[in-house]
């Protein structure tokens, strides 16, 4: 077969139809197969340019974020950090007036779905406001390191409770079965800093299911010296004390001294209160009261004045004896 025929043969098998639309009338198309096979080279380069460019706008738009629809989200309870109701309502109404700054954390899941990993308070709070979509970053990543990010993502803020901290760490355990020294690592905290954060695994349960209604009332500092009474036997007191810190019964210190003194036990080598043996009356009112136990005399008086005006006396009586006796 001659050069002229297999070029003629290959031209005629080329479509340029589609690749793009027909060209602009007037336009120039080459006729010969060499130059068709060019025109063919430099649609594909554009295409191959064109499908870079969309496929690095969807990993822009991954970082900085889209607005997805809430019904399309899915929560993830666990993941969620407790805000009291003050905290809530100031987040809410802070989103109410100003744009949300940092965008919820979402990976996507089939069916269009995405599963939240961090911003579950304040996809509610737009949802509660009537907002439709939500902006967000989109994080592909299994569920369990998505886990460990929300976890991470919660510790790092300042006001999150030291009992919600264990709660986080002690899941954290349970799943990976790392060491307590391990998750210090991992969290980058100093391993005494951990072992108070853990404190709270040694309260009764009732005492933690106390906390589990309001997280942030005990610090670690209060939990450890709590556990440290609950291994003594005060099991009971330091539930009830950890219920009264909850109810805004007691403060935290108060409530540990109040577990010490409560479970002090009774001395039974501690003597009955003396009764007196004398008690002088001024007319119908006592005077004074006189003691006496073995080596030990006292006198005690009902009125101030009156023990500041014998004292002295009292004391010349005990001189001129004490004189009188040494010349025997």
């Amino acid at each position: 077969m001659s050069q002229h025929k297999r070029q003629a043969d290959l031209a005629a098998k080329i479509n340029l139809d589609d690749l793009d639309d027909a060209p602009p009338a007037g336009a120039y198309q080459p006729k010969t197969a060499p130059g068709q096979t060019m025109l063919l080279q430099g649609k594909y380069e554009q295409a191959k340019a064109e499908n870079e460019a969309l496929r690095e706008l969807v990993e822009k738009s991954q970082l900085t974020g889209a607005e997805l629809l809430i019904a399309n989200l899915v929560p993830v309870p666990e993941r969620q950090r407790k805000l009291t109701d003050e905290e809530y309502i100031e987040l809410r109404e802070n989103l109410r007036n100003n744009p949300l700054v940092t965008p919820i954390t979402v990976r996507s899941l089939t069916g269009g779905k995405f599963e939240i990993i961090s911003g579950h308070n304040r996809c509610r709070a737009y949802s509660e406001l009537g907002r439709e979509t939500i902006p967000a970053v989109v994080r592909e990543m299994p569920a369990e390191q998505a886990d460990v990010v929300a976890f991470y993502a919660n510790l790092l803020q300042p006001n999150l409770s030291d009992f919600e901290k264990f709660l986080g760490f002690r899941k954290r355990h349970r799943s990976t079965r790392k060491t307590y020294k391990e998750l210090a690592i991992e969290a980058g905290i100093s391993t005494s800093q951990f072992d108070r954060i853990m404190s709270f695994e040694k309260l009764p349960e009732i005492a933690q299911h106390h906390l589990e209604t309001r997280p942030e009332t005990l610090g670690s500092d209060a939990a450890k010296s709590l556990a440290i009474l609950a291994s003594e036997g005060h099991s009971g007191l330091v539930s009830e004390a950890v219920e009264k810190i909850v109810n805004k019964q007691m403060n935290q210190k108060d409530a540990v001294e109040w577990v010490k003194r409560q479970g002090q036990p009774e001395r039974s080598d501690r003597k009955p209160a003396a009764k007196p043996e004398t008690i002088y009356l001024a007319g119908k009112k006592k005077f004074c009261s006189i003691y006496r136990a073995d080596k030990v005399l006292k006198v005690a008086f009902e009125k101030l004045e009156d023990a500041q005006d014998l004292s002295e006396k009292i004391q010349a009586v005990i001189r001129d004896y004490v004189k009188s006796n040494a010349k025997k």
